[in-house]
């Protein structure tokens, strides 16, 4: 059984943890894109959403298809954005 937290939509942090709990855990198929998915969480600032990987035993430390972890997509985000915008 798979614990992925895009399989919980509506971000139920219990039943995240509650499965945990029960012993479930991250397939290999859902390791394989889970950088890239963390990374693109980490771009649009979706904090909470990092945090429901973290509680269903994601390593937030992992890499993209780019090699990047999401802190430095998260980092890049926050310099773009504080960029002027023109005049």
């Amino acid at each position: 059984m798979s614990v992925c937290p895009s399989l919980c939509p509506s971000r139920h942090k219990e039943v995240v943890k509650l499965l945990r709990e029960t012993g479930v855990r991250f397939s290999s198929d859902e390791l394989k894109d889970a950088g890239t998915e963390l990374c693109s969480l980490a771009s649009n600032a979706d904090i909470e959403g990092l945090e429901m990987w973290h509680l269903a035993g994601g390593d937030l430390n992992i890499r993209g298809y780019d090699g990047k972890m999401p802190m430095d997509v998260n980092e890049e985000y926050i310099e773009f954005s504080a960029c002027p915008k023109g005049p």
